[in-house]
C-alpha cells in the first residue's frame, strides 16, 4: 500500500470515527431527557432515526461504538518513522527477490512421452511441406530441361542434316575439275573440242583414248577476280582416276595460262584446304 493510499485510509477512519461520536453523544443527551421528563419520544421523531442510521448501516450496536471509542486511536507516524518503514520494506521485498533468484521454484515439467508424438508430428508435417514445395520446382526444372533437351535435338538434327547435304554436294563434286584461264571467246559450241586438245598434251597417248569426260559448264566469275579475268571452266571426270591421272600429268607440265585446281564444296574445301593441288 503506497503511502498516500495510507493517509487517505486513516483520514477516512478518523473521520468515521468522529461522526459515530457525535451521533452516540446525542443519542445519549435525548435519552437522559427522556428520562427525566418521564415521557416516551414521538414516533415521527427524525433525529433518533438518524442518530440510528449508521449503528443500522453498519450493522453495529451501541455497545459496540462505544467499544470503538473507548480504543485508543493509533498516533500518526512521523516523516522519518514513515521513511524508515518504506526502507525496510523495500529491503525486505529486495531481499525476497534475492530468495526467489538463488533458490527458484522450478515448475512441474511436461512429460517427454507427452510432447514426443507432437514433435514427431511437427516434423512430419515440415518435411511434407519441403516435398511439396521441392515437388514443384522439380517438376518446373524437369520441364524447362525437356524444352531445352527438344530444342537442342532439333537443332542438332538441323545441323546433321546440313552436313550430309554438304557431303552429298561433295560427293558429287569429288570428279570435278576447275579450269582457270580459259578465255571467254571459246564458246560453248568450241568448249568440247578445246577441251579435248587440252586433255591430249597433258596425258600420255594411251590415257588420252581411256579419259572421259561426263559434262562441263562455265561459272560465274568470283567476286575478288580481277575485271579482264574470264569465267572459270567445271568439267567433271567420269571417274575419280580419270581426275587424278589429269591432275599428276599437268602437276609436270608448263601451264602458265591454264590453271586446273579441285572444285570442293565450302564444308570441304574449309577442312581440306591443303589437299587443293594448283599447277
Amino acid at each position: 500500500m503506497g503511502r498516500k493510499t495510507r493517509q487517505k485510509t486513516g483520514a477516512y477512519t478518523t473521520y468515521q470515527a468522529t461522526r459515530l461520536a457525535q451521533g452516540l453523544t446525542a443519542l445519549r443527551a435525548q435519552q437522559d431527557a427522556y428520562l427525566q421528563t418521564g415521557s416516551a419520544p414521538p414516533d415521527d421523531y427524525s433525529m433518533s432515526r438518524k442518530s440510528q442510521r449508521p449503528a443500522q448501516n453498519t450493522g453495529r450496536t451501541t455497545q459496540d461504538i462505544g467499544d470503538l471509542l473507548q480504543r485508543p486511536m493509533a498516533p500518526k507516524m512521523a516523516a522519518s518513522d514513515r521513511t524508515t518503514a518504506f526502507q525496510e520494506e523495500g529491503e525486505q521485498s529486495g531481499a525476497e527477490q534475492e530468495q526467489s533468484v538463488a533458490h527458484p521454484t522450478r515448475e512441474p515439467q511436461p512429460n517427454r512421452n507427452n510432447l514426443t508424438p507432437a514433435i514427431k508430428q511437427d516434423i512430419a508435417d515440415l518435411l511434407n511441406k519441403m516435398r511439396q514445395m521441392y515437388a514443384a520446382e522439380m517438376d518446373m526444372l524437369r520441364t524447362e530441361m525437356q524444352a531445352v533437351t527438344a530444342r537442342t535435338q532439333a537443332t542438332e538434327e538441323d545441323v546433321l542434316d546440313l552436313k550430309q547435304e554438304d557431303l552429298a554436294e561433295d560427293r558429287n563434286r569429288r570428279t570435278n575439275l576447275k579450269l582457270r584461264g580459259i578465255a571467254d571467246s571459246v564458246d560453248s559450241t568450241e568448249l568440247p573440242h578445246y577441251l579435248r586438245r587440252l586433255t591430249a598434251t597433258f596425258l600420255p597417248h594411251a590415257q588420252v583414248k581411256k579419259f572421259t569426260l561426263d559434262c562441263f559448264f562455265r561459272i560465274r566469275k568470283a567476286r575478288q577476280a580481277p575485271a579482264t579475268a574470264p569465267k572459270d571452266v567445271i568439267i567433271q571426270c567420269h571417274s575419280v582416276a580419270d581426275k587424278i591421272s589429269l591432275l599428276t600429268a599437268v602437276r609436270g607440265k608448263d601451264t602458265a595460262c591454264i590453271r586446273v585446281v579441285t572444285e570442293l564444296g565450302k564444308g570441304v574445301r574449309s577442312s581440306c584446304s591443303s589437299a587443293t593441288e594448283q599447277s
